[in-house]
């Protein structure tokens, strides 16, 4: 069977699933894409936090280069 984290291509094919007469054991084929599932869950969030860390991060970066000088600091003007 798969593992409860960490499931790689590898490890998928080493996981077997029983045949029966008229094919494959239903609770074992439910067990293993309820696994599957969570697994693509938890990767899926890892990855949206990442997403939205990756934007945030561009977004203070594009504040930055957009500071307005402070009253009292020397301002170019062009006529």
């Amino acid at each position: 069977m798969l593992p409860a984290y960490g499931v790689t291509v590898r490890r998928r094919r080493r996981g077997q699933v029983h045949q029966v007469l008229r094919g494959y054991k239903t609770s074992e084929v439910d067990w293993v894409l309820d696994r599957l599932a969570r697994e693509l869950e938890a990767l899926r969030g890892q990855l949206a936090a990442v997403h939205a860390s990756s934007v945030a991060e561009k977004e203070a970066d594009a504040e930055g280069d957009a500071v307005e000088p402070e009253d009292g600091e020397d301002r170019q003007d062009t006529v």
